[in-house]
């Protein structure tokens, strides 16, 4: 009972993102290469045919926007070829958190759209089967197709993959802020990918870099390995640098103050989880209140409830 505890609360306070078909939770990144046989498909307009024709769309050819529309409605994807021209513009590290934050609110539209059923398209393939699944209503290659088109977005899945979300690959994010002037875009990607290893949820996100994850749905917290202390001193000393980015890094706070007051197994010793938290408490990142939380987790560290598990590197804990 005590062990289902733990799965029951790590199932409610993390929600993990996972690839469709894969063992893997990870978000996939971007591999698919263009080629001239497959130009048409992926959407993108070259230069021998940058004439646009009244109705259609500048980041995508007939073709594709005929499977966009399978999926979104019109006016979502005329946002989006708005987003994608913008995102061709950006020139500073300012307008890359603009267009940064453009691509998040279109993205989280365009996965409501998939996991609502909101084309005709979609409202037919739920029709099929009491059980809608909006990963399976798209074929392999109409998903490929756009997620090239809409690069660095990407369609992934999460919840076990039963629902769909979309992402932004950091590998294509970093490329465009290498691009541009100013490093606060450089310096809240490599915060990000600190947090996120592989990609930036949109509905949902990772558990964190605080936790080894050992199944599906779960883990245990690395509290003592450091790894939280470095991260509150990136964050901070980018908040003295730089005014953007607030809303991102007000929610890498809370799911490190989550991270925190998560209790149950950790992977090192006592003595090392304890050691970090001594540390946190005294640096000059949480409010007093935050503060009082973490506190009383570290007073219960000291004197864990026996189902508590520690040294889990060893493989002698059990999870889920």
């Amino acid at each position: 009972m005590d062990n289902l505890k733990i799965g029951v609360f790590i199932c409610c306070c993390y929600l993990l993102s996972c690839q469709s078909g894969s063992a893997e939770n990870d978000l996939p990144t971007h591999e698919i290469e263009p080629t001239q046989s497959d130009d048409t498909l992926s959407g993108i307009i070259t230069d021998s045919d940058t004439t646009v024709k009244p109705g259609t769309y500048k980041s995508f050819d007939a073709e594709l926007a005929d499977i966009m529309h399978k999926y979104f409605k019109p006016e979502l994807v005329r946002e989006l070829d708005d987003h994608l021209l913008e995102f061709n513009e950006v020139k500073t590290d300012k307008d890359f958190e603009a267009s940064f934050d453009s691509g998040i609110s279109i993205g989280k539209a365009m996965a409501n759209s998939l996991n609502n059923a909101e084309t005709e398209y979609l409202q037919k393939e739920k029709s099929k089967s009491e059980y809608y699944d909006p990963v399976g209503a798209m074929p392999d290659n109409e998903k490929a197709a756009m997620d090239k088109a809409i690069s660095p977005i990407f369609i992934s899945c999460a919840v076990e993959c039963s629902e769909v979300d979309l992402a932004y690959n950091f590998e294509g994010l970093q490329e465009l802020a290498d691009a541009t002037t100013g490093e606060m875009d450089d310096e809240f990607i490599e915060i990000a990918q600190s947090i996120d290893k592989y990609s930036f949820g949109f509905l949902y996100k990772g558990m964190g870099s605080w936790i080894e994850q050992t199944w599906d749905l779960g883990g245990a917290s690395r509290l003592g390995n450091g790894e939280m202390i470095n991260l509150i001193e990136k964050i901070s000393g980018f908040e003295a640098k730089y005014d953007g980015f607030e809303k991102h890094i007000a929610d890498y706070r809370k799911r490190m103050l989550e991270g925190l007051l998560y209790t149950g197994s950790f992977w090192l010793s006592k003595e090392e989880v304890i050691d970090e938290y001594r540390q946190i408490m005294q640096m000059d990142f949480f409010s007093t209140e935050q503060l009082k939380q973490i506190e009383e987790t570290l007073e219960k560290l000291q004197n864990p409830p026996d189902y508590w598990q520690f040294d889990c590197q060893t493989g002698d804990c059990q999870f889920g």
